[in-house]
């Protein structure tokens, strides 16, 4: 009688220790993102950068470089979901929404751009 009410107690527990915040990202960590802007044009100043990136430098911290910036910002982001990523930057309003369509393809919901892994 015991250990019929102790098994699903004890595979409960087991479930719940395996599903780990980490357990389920994907493996982005050290992975490159980027994304080219659309007409941009350099020829009047060389110093705007045509292409954007986020690079997920740890499990919750990643550079960015965005909107034509020639100088990296720091990000955080967290998985929402298993597939889902959001990058934000503390006490700012820039954040981005990306929804994993592959291992090496993220769409940021909000702009519908697709950001490539290098």
């Amino acid at each position: 009688m015991k250990i019929t009410r102790i098994l699903p107690i004890l595979l409960l527990m087991i479930n719940f220790i395996s599903c780990d915040k980490e357990d389920n990202n994907l493996p982005i960590v050290g992975k490159k993102f980027t994304h080219q802007i659309q007409d941009c044009e350099q020829t009047d100043n060389m110093e705007i950068n045509c292409s954007e990136f986020f690079l997920f430098e740890s499990n919750e911290e990643a550079l960015g470089l965005i909107g034509g910036s020639d100088t990296g910002m720091s990000f955080n982001y967290y998985f929402k979901d298993r597939n889902t990523i959001f990058v934000y930057r503390p006490n700012s309003s820039i954040e981005y929404t990306f929804s994993i369509i592959h291992p090496d393809t993220l769409l940021d919901v909000s702009r519908n751009q697709k950001w490539v892994n290098e």
